[in-house]
């Protein structure tokens, strides 16, 4: 048995010849596959390989183990990647025939097929085929961490077909599975490649097939919306491939059972279907499928019709109230183009006031107005506003003006205010000299004690700030004294060096001179 096995390692363990076409089977329309080339030596490995499956199939496995062990089973792995399709097929057959007989073999093998997945798909689909129930966990996830993902890959087209097979067997045993995988393959869903959402679109109606009804009320919402996603798509394959999904009886069941949470969704989809869809053929399958929506539920099929209308009637609404807004806004910016100043007396007057250059010893500023609003009040035919204490001078700055625009220049310090304001072609600046003078002394007290208040609450409030500041840690700080300290011992030996040199060149000048 041993010079058996060692003849057919020495014919079979070969190093293969470099891919005569390299080019990625993604390139491929899905209805082609690559061209294959054919092996010269096939009819000498022919035999070796059904010597091979005579030997695995007539011989007790465990007297096998110590010839056929897990170096052998590596190097059958790496002989998937020939390019003959001939060997391919014998490998797999063998492969799985050591699979079944091997027992004590599988796990290795399941580990050492999941690096070169795609090349052994086939392959798997038998070993799933045979695996028992319940379904033990390490099989479980194996479907969440390697057969779903797989759905994301760019050339998912290539290997679709098995693929799917392979998951629909683990659907079939364990039901419960299917809600996992649908989830999962709508996570992955495709963005602009159309070719993989007709694809899946057509795993997903084999799916709801075999999954458990239980799940239905849980998976119909979701399901309907990326249906519905896609019988809107531009693609006109994708559409079509997405409103057939209504003629399986699984699916439209699934949907009778949570009617009111899909049915919004579904007739909305539909209905922009009929308005807006360019293909002629998309048109006429909706408006099928519109005739069987409205067979199953009339009235819940008007209401959301209802629904949709209002929706459309609110959006144009708050469209028109948007522009008019627009407009309004426009049309006082054109008004308000032409610049307005103060004479230029006026504007001297409150440009030292504001700067505090000249003083007004003033308590009454009387503002002349036609029309303005306060705390949201609107006041009209006012002559004079009075404006006495600084109560009232703080709520100045409330005041929204309205009427026929006035613009106000106001200086203000602590018992201060010079205003000038310009009402159309009117400019005014006045002051009321009646209220008694304020002593100079009192004024710059008071000057004094609301600075040192300001002072007071900004020192205050600083130790509350003191949390936002992030302290260095011990290590950075450490860090940054170690290098502050060789920066400083190396700018001490710079200037010793300096020193010294200076020194030398200056006593062997004094030498020479001398």
């Amino acid at each position: 048995m041993s010079s058996l096995i060692s003849m057919i390692s020495l014919n079979l363990f070969r190093p293969l010849p470099p891919p005569s076409n390299p080019t990625i089977a993604t390139d491929f329309p899905d209805d082609e596959d690559p061209i294959s080339s054919f092996s010269p030596v096939w009819s000498h490995l022919q035999l070796v390989y059904d010597i091979l499956i005579r030997i695995v199939i007539n011989n007790d496995p465990k007297l096998l183990r110590g010839y056929i062990d897990h170096q052998f089973i590596v190097n059958l792995l790496a002989l998937f990647q020939s390019e003959d399709p001939r060997e391919r097929d014998s490998l797999k057959n063998v492969y799985h025939k050591i699979y079944s007989r091997f027992t004590f073999y599988r796990s290795f093998m399941r580990k050492s097929m999941n690096d070169v997945f795609l090349h052994y798909v086939e392959i798997w689909g038998s070993i799933i085929n045979g695996f028992t129930v319940p379904l033990k966990e390490e099989h479980k996830l194996f479907l969440m961490r390697v057969l779903i993902p797989f759905h994301k890959a760019k050339g998912m087209q290539s290997y679709h077909r098995q693929l799917a097979y392979c998951v629909s067997q683990f659907v079939q045993k364990e039901p419960v599975l299917g809600g996992i995988v649908m989830r999962g393959i709508l996570r992955y869903w495709p963005v602009t490649n159309c070719q993989k959402e007709v694809l899946l679109v057509g795993e997903l109606e084999e799916l709801v097939e075999n999954i458990d009804p239980d799940q239905y009320r849980k998976l119909a919402l979701p399901l309907c919306l990326r249906i519905t996603r896609c019988l809107n798509s531009w693609n006109s394959q994708v559409a079509e491939r997405a409103l057939y999904v209504w003629n399986n009886e699984h699916f439209v069941k699934m949907i009778s059972v949570a009617m009111e949470e899909v049915f919004p969704v579904v007739v909305e989809g539909m209905e922009k279907n009929l308005k807006w869809h360019w293909s002629k053929s998309v048109r006429q399958l909706t408006e099928n499928v519109k005739v069987m929506l409205e067979e199953m539920d009339p009235v819940l099929y008007s209401k959301c019709l209802e629904e949709i209308e209002l929706r459309e009637s609110k959006a144009n609404q708050a469209e028109i109230k948007r522009k008019e807004k627009w407009d309004r806004i426009e049309m006082a910016a054109a008004g308000a183009a032409k610049p307005q100043f103060l004479q230029p007396q006026h504007f001297l007057c409150s440009l030292l006031a504001f700067l505090g250059l000249v003083s007004y010893p003033l308590k009454k500023v009387y503002y002349k107005l036609s029309s303005l609003r306060c705390n949201g009040a609107k006041i009209d035919n006012c002559n004079d506003v009075l404006v006495t204490s600084r109560k009232d001078r703080a709520l100045l700055s409330q005041i929204v003006r309205g009427g026929r625009g006035i613009q106000c220049l106001i200086a203000r310090r602590v018992s201060t205010i010079c205003a000038a304001f310009v009402e159309g072609d009117h400019h005014q600046l006045r002051i009321d000299d009646d209220s008694p003078h304020e002593p100079y002394f009192l004024s710059l007290v008071k000057e004094a004690v609301w600075g040192l208040s300001s002072l007071f609450v900004f020192l205050v409030e600083q130790p509350s700030q003191l949390k936002y500041i992030k302290w260095p840690s011990f290590r950075s700080t450490l860090k940054t004294a170690t290098l502050t300290l060789v920066l400083v011992v190396l700018l001490i030996v710079a200037l010793s060096s300096t020193d010294s040199a200076l020194s030398y060149l200056l006593a062997l000048i004094l030498r020479r001179t001398l």
